[in-house]
């Protein structure tokens, strides 16, 4: 009798773990927000090392439609990035540690003044210049790395979830 009220209480859990993975939504832990998936997603190569990060995209001549770099820095600090041979214009977003877009800036082609994020950041999104107005990517976004792509989430208004 007890085994069987175990095997059901181990069913019961399955199944309420398997229909909460099915959301297209994200919940955050610290509050009541809900995160619907936007319909938009980047590719991206992934810069994790010192090199990688100061390669960045130097020397490209173009970029793909919908691809760009994701640059993942060691610390969650106020971040400053550069222009040196990159010809491309583009634009960065800045991403703290709970994935949430901070600061969107322009970056003009070899500019060597430095951008700087407005807040502190752990990650950086550049796309081409105009990437995230003709998307609408907005402050306030999740952008979360899955493998090589970029996945964009916005709290719902009202609190509704979408399943």
């Amino acid at each position: 009798m007890i085994r069987a009220l175990y095997y059901s209480i181990f069913i019961i859990i399955i199944f309420l773990s398997a229909a909460s993975c099915s959301r297209k939504s994200l919940k955050q832990e610290d509050s009541n927000i809900v995160w619907t998936k936007l319909p938009i997603e980047a590719t991206v190569e992934i810069a994790r090392t010192t090199e990688e990060r100061a390669q960045g995209l130097k020397f490209r001549e173009y970029l793909r439609k919908d691809c760009g770099m994701y640059f993942i820095m060691e610390k969650e600090n106020v971040q400053n990035f550069w222009m040196k041979d990159t010809r491309i214009p583009l634009n960065i977003a800045f991403i703290n540690s709970e994935n949430i877009i901070v600061s969107i800036k322009d970056m003009r082609p070899y500019d060597v003044g430095g951008t700087s994020s407005d807040q502190p950041a752990q990650y950086a999104l550049e796309m081409e210049r105009g990437w995230f107005k003709d998307n609408d990517i907005t402050l306030g976004d999740k952008a979360i790395l899955e493998g090589d792509k970029v996945l964009f989430y916005r709290p719902s208004s009202m609190g509704i979830t979408e399943y």
